[in-house]
C-alpha cells in the first residue's frame, strides 16, 4: 500500500536579506533549482548539487537533504578569499541534524590540517552547534583556529535556527533567537587559506570529510555581524515556516534492512540493470531510470534477506507522462 500525506502551511514569509548586507543567500525550494544549481538570492554564488544531493518539499517549506556520504553542495569553486567577508561576518541557517557527529559542518570555508588552521566554519560538535574561526590577530605563522561550542543541545530531527557572528573582536553563537555562547579568543581580520573547500553540508578540508545527515532549509552568509535584535527578529520571522518535524529522527528509527541509493555510491553487486534500465547520474538528484518498456533492476537485499514479519517500503519516485 502506498499512502501520501499532503500538508499545506499558510504563514508569513521569512524576511529576505537586503542585498547590500549579504555575501550569499539560498532558500532551498524546488523552484529555486535549475540545471543542478540552487539560485543565490544575491545572484552571484549559485550552489552546485553533486552526488545525488537534492532539494525536496517534504520537510518544512522545502529543504536540501543530505542522507548519503556522496551528497555534496559546493559553492562556486572560483570564489577567492578576497571576495569573502574579511573584517566581520555572520552565517545563518535553518537546519535539522538527524545524526550528530564529533565534527559536523553546515557551511565551511576553511582548512584545518594539523598545525595549518585558517578560515571559518559553522557546524556542530556532537549535539551542540559550534563556530570555528581563525583570524590574523592570533596568527602563529600558519594560522590558529578556535572552536567555540554552544551550550544548548539540539534534538535530532528538530528544526533549529542557528547564527554565528564575528564583529572583529567577539564571536557569538545564537540558537533559536537567543545568545548561546560568546568568546574573545579571536580578533582582527579573518585569516583565510589560499585554497579551501567552500561547501555546504560537510566538515571538509584536505585531511577530513565528514558529511552531514540532515536537512537545511535556508542559509545566508552576511558581510557584517548581525545584532542580537536582528537575530531574534529573523528567528521569529522564520519560526512559523519550520514547525516541529513529525518524522522520527534517523537515530531513533529501526535500521533499514535493505537500502539502495541510485547514485555513484551504489555497490555494483547490490543491483543489476538490464533491458535499458540504468543509473542516471546526470540528473538532480541521481536516480535509476526506466523507459517504461523492458528496463528493470534486479536487486540484491544483502546477507539479511528481506523482512518476514512486517515491512515498510519507502521510495522517492518521479513518474514521467507518456507522450
Amino acid at each position: 500500500m502506498i499512502s501520501l500525506a499532503l500538508i499545506t502551511l499558510a504563514c508569513a514569509p521569512t524576511q529576505d536579506p537586503k542585498p547590500s548586507e549579504v555575501f550569499a543567500s539560498w532558500k532551498f525550494r524546488p523552484e529555486e533549482v535549475e540545471e543542478g544549481e540552487v539560485r543565490d538570492l544575491r545572484g552571484k554564488n549559485p550552489l552546485r548539487l553533486e552526488g545525488g544531493a537534492r532539494v525536496s518539499g517534504a520537510a518544512g517549506p522545502g529543504s536540501l537533504m543530505f542522507s548519503s556520504g556522496a551528497h555534496r553542495a559546493v559553492i562556486d569553486a572560483g570564489v577567492s578569499s578576497s571576495a569573502l567577508p574579511k573584517e566581520e561576518f555572520s552565517a545563518e541557517a535553518w537546519v535539522t541534524i538527524d545524526k550528530p557527529i564529533t565534527w559536523g559542518g553546515i557551511i565551511t570555508a576553511m582548512q584545518d590540517n594539523g598545525p595549518f588552521e585558517k578560515g571559518w566554519l559553522l557546524g556542530y560538535r556532537d549535539n551542540k552547534f559550534c563556530l570555528g574561526l581563525s583570524t590574523e590577530g592570533v596568527d602563529d605563522g600558519d594560522g590558529m583556529m578556535s572552536y567555540i561550542t554552544g551550550k544548548t543541545p539540539f534534538r535530532s530531527g528538530q528544526w533549529c535556527h542557528v547564527v554565528a557572528t564575528y564583529d572583529g573582536k567577539l564571536s557569538r553563537i545564537y540558537v533559536n533567537g537567543a545568545l548561546d555562547v560568546e568568546s574573545t579568543a579571536q580578533h582582527g581580520e579573518i585569516n583565510y587559506p589560499p585554497n579551501f573547500y567552500f561547501e555546504v553540508g560537510a566538515y571538509h578540508d584536505n585531511d577530513e570529510n565528514f558529511p552531514m545527515t540532515g536537512w537545511i532549509s535556508e542559509l545566508t552568509v552576511w558581510r557584517d555581524a548581525l545584532s542580537a535584535e536582528e537575530v531574534a527578529a529573523r528567528y521569529q520571522a522564520g519560526a512559523s515556516l519550520h514547525p516541529a518535524m513529525t518524522r522520527t529522527p534517523v537515530s531513533e528509527r529501526t535500521p533499514a534492512q535493505a537500502q539502495w541509493t541510485f547514485d555513484d555510491s551504489l555497490p555494483k553487486d547490490s543491483a543489476h540493470f538490464d533491458g535499458g534500465g540504468m543509473v542516471h547520474g546526470d540528473s538532480t538528484p541521481a536516480c535509476a531510470r526506466f523507459d517504461g518498456t523492458s528496463g528493470r533492476a534486479l536487486l540484491s537485499p544483502g546477507a539479511e534477506g528481506l523482512p518476514k514479519d512486517a515491512v515498510t517500503i519507502e521510495s522517492f519516485v518521479y513518474v514521467e507522462e507518456s507522450q
